[in-house]
């Protein structure tokens, strides 16, 4: 009797261990979901392939999920980007676990169709892009342990589940590791996009530019 009173209290305080334990893991997962809930990014829509061309489209400051898209004028044909980045706000690097995912548009959703995603650099399809958003968990594999880091999406996948859809707020442009940036609204800003040669570009974000990352 003795030996199963015994017996009774450890397996007692396993279970109570164990419930601790568990307690303990699911308010780490908890905090770790947070912390990536309250990650912001920002994301470059780039008018060359493999994130290569020295300006494009930046949205500043976007959670993970929300979607980005090239500027649209009134009365203007949407523009088309090729492919997409991201870095952690306040630093010029992504993150090890995240991936970027890009869109070609579906109706008037320039976030409707999902073209492809990658941990470093997105590219769109042959049509272009149009939107792009950071990836931050879920069932998909990411990071750099994937054997193909870009996984084309199938025709019918759309953009559900992304918080929604904002226009880029900055243009950029990126010489070495200095990127310079400027309110896409802003006369400046719209003096830059109508700007052709990269010298033009260089010389005016040199002289009017706010300086991101040097």
């Amino acid at each position: 009797m003795i030996f199963s009173l015994h017996v009774i209290s450890a397996l007692l305080t396993v279970t109570a261990y164990a419930g601790v334990v568990n307690n303990q893991l699911a308010e780490e997962a908890q905090d770790v979901h947070l912390i990536k809930r309250s990650q912001k990014y920002d994301i470059y829509l780039f008018e060359e392939e493999n994130c290569e061309k020295e300006s494009g489209y930046m949205c500043e400051g976007y959670e993970a999920e929300a979607c980005c898209y090239s500027p649209v004028s009134q009365g203007s044909p949407m523009k088309l980007m090729s492919s997409a980045n991201y870095h952690l706000t306040g630093q010029d690097k992504a993150s090890d676990d995240h991936q970027i995912k890009v869109y070609g548009s579906r109706g008037t959703d320039q976030c409707g169709q999902i073209a492809s995603q990658d941990d470093k650099c997105a590219t769109g399809t042959l049509l272009g892009m149009t939107g792009a958003q950071v990836y931050d968990g879920g069932t998909t594999p990411t990071g750099p342990t994937m054997n193909k880091k870009r996984t084309l999406a199938s025709r019918n996948s759309t953009a559900t589940g992304s918080k929604a859809s904002k226009p880029a707020d900055k243009v950029f442009l990126k010489k070495g590791t200095t990127v310079w940036t400027l309110p896409i609204d802003s006369e400046l800003g719209k003096q830059f996009t109508n700007l052709t040669s990269t010298s033009q570009k260089e010389e005016f974000m040199q002289k009017h530019g706010t300086i991101k990352f040097h």
